[in-house]
């Protein structure tokens, strides 16, 4: 439910910035599920100066904002979120340079992770080939440190430019040791939520060109093969256990196919849950819950969410 105080607070808040700026924005147009109520504003900046400026404003008038790259890990609450939803889909500039460390990428928050990984096969590139096939934005890959098929981006990953929640600008440096650096684990970066990612700069080995297009393209019919890519979905719900693969344990545990409203665990990959049309976001956590149920039931195990869930549920 987007307030009345809410709406005050960013007739001032957008006052002048460029960019799209729209309200009442239904965030199911932007995410890879196809899910979620009304974000009371839709901010997408049209360059560092304009995003610097609404972040610094933000931060002083505590209206709430969240940063939102390609939408492809993420589930809406069907009440909308009461605050600015800021889009880095307008960084989307790429450079490459081969040098004699290897080929330097330099690219915006907003480029998708498929054209980094063919921009790096271009350019003979090595090490994140079994990247190909993930969805979403470069920023996002790089804020939950996306991997698959052995390969995380962190590997590649040299420094990451960005923009703080009270809008300053900084460059964070792998290996700096700061605190609020860049401190890589499983699917964590280390970086703030709602720290805005601009750019991220990777270095990569030279390798075999004909090696590494076989490897991407490989990996890539495995994600069709195993992936149900024709279908809505968020990518994988739950975070791996220790020691095992959360797909196995929903699927040993009875939950293929089971389905709560339009969602439906993917029969082809049982740790996706499809939107199957009409799905809303109580449909989708309700399952969750049947089947985090279920897995604990069967094997004493508790799944933790992969995907960020933001907003009001109802």
């Amino acid at each position: 439910m987007i307030s009345a105080e809410t709406v005050t607070l960013t007739a001032d808040l957008m006052s002048g910035l460029s960019g799209r700026v729209s309200y009442n924005e239904p965030m199911s147009e932007h995410t890879s599920l196809q899910i979620g109520g009304s974000a009371a504003v839709y901010f997408q900046p049209e360059g560092l100066a304009s995003l610097t400026q609404f972040m610094k404003r933000a931060h002083a008038q505590g209206v709430p904002f969240l940063v939102l790259g390609g939408g492809s890990n993420i589930l809406f609450g069907d009440g909308g979120f009461d605050g600015v939803v800021v889009s880095t889909k307008g960084f989307r500039t790429i450079e490459t340079q081969v040098t004699d460390k290897g080929l330097f990428i330099r690219a915006g928050a907003g480029v998708s992770l498929a054209q980094v990984v063919l921009a790096a096969e271009k350019e003979s590139g090595q090490g994140i080939e079994g990247l190909a096939g993930i969805p979403g934005t470069l920023g996002g890959a790089v804020f939950g440190n996306a991997g698959s098929f052995g390969s995380e981006i962190k590997d590649a990953v040299i420094a990451v430019t960005i923009v703080s929640m009270d809008g300053q600008f900084r460059v964070l440096r792998k290996g700096d040791g700061r605190a609020d650096g860049l401190n890589f684990s499983y699917r964590k970066s280390g970086i703030a939520e709602n720290t805005v990612i601009v750019s991220v700069d990777m270095r990569l080995p030279i390798g075999d060109s004909a090696t590494i297009a076989a490897k991407s393209h490989e990996c890539l019919i495995k994600k069709r093969q195993t992936q149900p890519l024709s279908f809505h979905s968020a990518g994988c719900v739950f975070k791996n256990p220790l020691n095992g693969y959360a797909g196995a344990l929903i699927e040993h545990a009875g939950c293929k196919g089971l389905t709560q409203g339009g969602i439906e665990v993917s029969m082809v990959h049982a740790n996706f849950f499809i939107n199957r049309g009409g799905g809303t976001a109580a449909d989708y956590l309700s399952l969750m819950e049947r089947v985090g149920s279920m897995v604990r039931a069967k094997f004493d195990v508790e799944l933790s969410p992969e995907i960020r869930i933001i907003g009001d549920m109802i």
